[in-house]
């Protein structure tokens, strides 16, 4: 993520100029950020194949946009990456305190 707010958040900056691989990383701190910090493991890695698959389970609609699936970044598309990073930016004005969470997330033991 290209910036993290004063308040502890991650904040998804300007993708305007940003390339493919940039908005790709974006996406993947945006969403290692958040699973860290639910599942309160600072340094583990989010478990992308087992929350893709199943993306409604783990996480709210109102938190991607109509539809979308979240895979790992490397295997999004451009149009992808920009939906998901654009959906997030409006969602970081519209309700700053409430951008994204995960609804579940594997403990230290694996678990749901």
């Amino acid at each position: 993520v290209l910036m993290v707010s004063h308040i502890g958040k991650a904040w998804i900056g300007d993708i305007k100029d940003a390339s493919l691989d940039v908005m790709k990383h974006m996406v993947r701190g945006f969403i290692t950020f958040h699973y860290r910090r639910a599942s309160s493991m600072k340094d583990w890695l989010v478990p992308w194949m087992q929350i893709s698959p199943q993306t409604s389970d783990n996480i709210s609609g109102k938190y991607l946009p109509q539809g979308a699936k979240l895979w790992e970044p490397s295997k999004l598309q451009k149009k992808e990456v920009i939906s998901l990073l654009e959906f997030w930016r409006d969602r970081q004005k519209s309700d700053p305190a409430d951008v994204f969470t995960f609804r579940k997330w594997r403990d230290a033991t694996g678990t749901l």
